[in-house]
């Protein structure tokens, strides 16, 4: 659409999506961080760049992708439904798809930039990764995330992906990578993308995704969330002592005070927009506040 505004493209940028990106390159760093003792500026910079560029990879084609579905969803809140640029009438689909693909060489851009310039040997192929998990995701052929699956390749993004890159960018090297701190983070990404699939459940159903939440029902979804994340805690609890009492509160005590809460509110998900909008808010902030947590053990 020609001549949309810059609150237009401000909007369909969600800007408050990209703390899912920024904080998992930030524990990244903050690993390599501790194993290393070296630190650059210029990659911390230059990986935040990444970031935006690629949130709007991702929310541009995601609502490209999702236009149907988010046109008849009326139960969307700050983490669901899309930008709503496409329903209500600000941008063409075919502005997003443009956008998309000029975002997608920005990110290459950004990682040939690392690679040549630091010689970070991973930088590409991760970020090319990256890429293609959200064409699986949201694109033709697989659309896994209509199919079944989104959930875990969403995690797989944001709690595998991100995290190897930023600590390959800041310590050179994958090697002597913690991987232990990525199980729980993984399974409390794996949480965060099933929570807020819930409030877009009708309208998913509607348009023919396969999310959790649809396949088994909202009330299921939210308890099966509240069993698996206090698994992570209990890995997170067994395998991960970070230093600093500050650290441990967000990294090994937040998650199942959070999830508690979350399992109190998960009764009434089914009828209340606040409730669901509550527990979106708990569950997507263990994973904020697991990264911060190990940022702070490293400084």
């Amino acid at each position: 659409m020609k001549g949309a505004s810059i609150s237009t493209w401000i909007q369909a940028s969600r800007p408050p999506a990209i703390v899912n990106l920024i904080f998992p390159l930030l524990l990244g760093q903050a690993l390599a961080f501790e194993k290393t003792g070296r630190w650059n500026w210029t990659i911390f910079a230059a990986l935040g760049i990444y970031a935006w560029f690629d949130q709007l990879y991702i929310v541009f084609w995601n609502d490209y992708a999702d236009a149907r579905a988010d046109r008849h969803n009326r139960e969307f809140n700050i983490f669901s439904g899309g930008s709503r640029v496409l329903p209500e009438g600000r941008l063409d689909p075919r502005d997003l798809l443009r956008a998309g693909w000029i975002a997608l060489g920005l990110v290459m851009a950004v990682g040939i930039y690392l690679t040549l310039s630091f010689q970070i040997v991973f930088a590409l192929p991760l970020m090319a990764a990256g890429l293609i998990l959200l064409w699986a995701y949201s694109m033709p052929p697989l659309r896994l995330n209509y199919r079944g699956g989104g959930e875990l390749l969403q995690a797989t993004g944001c709690a595998l992906l991100l995290p190897l890159l930023g600590y390959d960018a800041q310590a050179s090297t994958l090697t002597d990578f913690p991987g232990e701190a990525l199980i729980p983070f993984f399974i409390y990404h794996l949480i965060s993308a099933v929570a807020t699939a819930i409030p877009d459940h009708a309208a998913d159903r509607r348009a023919g995704k396969r999310t959790l939440a649809v396949r088994i029902g909202i009330r299921p979804a939210a308890r099966w969330n509240i069993v698996l994340g206090l698994l992570g805690a209990a890995v997170g609890f067994t395998l991960l002592q970070p230093a600093g009492p500050w650290s441990r509160a967000l990294t090994v005590w937040f998650p199942p005070a959070a999830l508690g809460a979350a399992a109190f509110l998960s009764r009434r998900l089914e009828t209340s927009p606040r409730a669901v909008f509550f527990y979106d808010v708990l569950i997507v902030a263990i994973p904020i506040a697991y990264a911060a947590g190990f940022c702070m053990s490293a400084i």
